[in-house]
């Protein structure tokens, strides 16, 4: 295992990636871990390929059965049409009744066209933000749309047909399971949710 403390994620990315990438990286504002981790997981993910999970999140399967080793592997929160209840699965905004896709596990062979187009999107929203700081103004929601599973979802929309994508029932097809833990009680006021400073980009 190789853990990756702020200063080893910031040189792995100078090390690996381009100036341009690592500014918008380090416009985050580091107390929204969130958000960097959702970067990063991409970028790791895209230069090495493997699999990456949420350390609240763990394989049921041996998970070399389940995927497909040459194709990106996603999967949504349920297979079951939920409609439009976007305070539960953000359905009206990935514009899905099944939800969003799951960003909690990455699961990639390196060099995946796709993972390259999310990296895209991702670093075109914080330069969008810095350039227009009223859109990450919203906390966590900001976190959840400009870098999490809402821009993964609409890149995986536009591209879900293609020949670089695998994909699978919620939960890989239950191949893996996400441990829904309180964090807001655990964590309390340096939870990301409770932050006061709804800012997550330096200006």
């Amino acid at each position: 295992q190789i853990i990756y403390d702020d200063p080893k994620i910031e040189a792995f990315i100078k090390e690996n990636y381009s100036k341009r990438i690592y500014d918008a990286y380090m416009k985050i504002n580091p107390a929204y871990g969130p958000a960097k981790a959702d970067l990063f997981r991409m970028l790791m993910i895209y230069l090495n390929g493997g699999i990456y999970l949420d350390m609240k999140s763990y394989p049921k399967k041996h998970l070399n059965q389940v995927l497909d080793q040459t194709k990106l592997n996603v999967s949504r929160w349920t297979d079951i049409p939920i409609g439009g209840i976007r305070s539960v699965h953000l359905s009206e905004i990935v514009d899905s009744k099944f939800g969003e896709y799951q960003n909690w596990h990455v699961c990639s062979p390196k060099g995946n066209p796709i993972l390259k187009k999310v990296i895209q999107q991702i670093i075109s929203n914080i330069e969008t933000g810095d350039v227009n700081n009223k859109y990450f103004c919203k906390g966590n929601m900001s976190v959840i749309v400009f870098t999490g599973p809402v821009t993964y979802s609409l890149v995986l929309n536009k591209y879900s047909d293609n020949k670089y994508v695998k994909k699978h029932w919620a939960n890989l097809g239950g191949a893996v399971n996400y441990d829904m833990l309180d964090h807001i009680k655990m964590e309390g006021n340096t939870h990301y949710t409770s932050l006061k400073d709804k800012k997550i980009l330096l200006y």
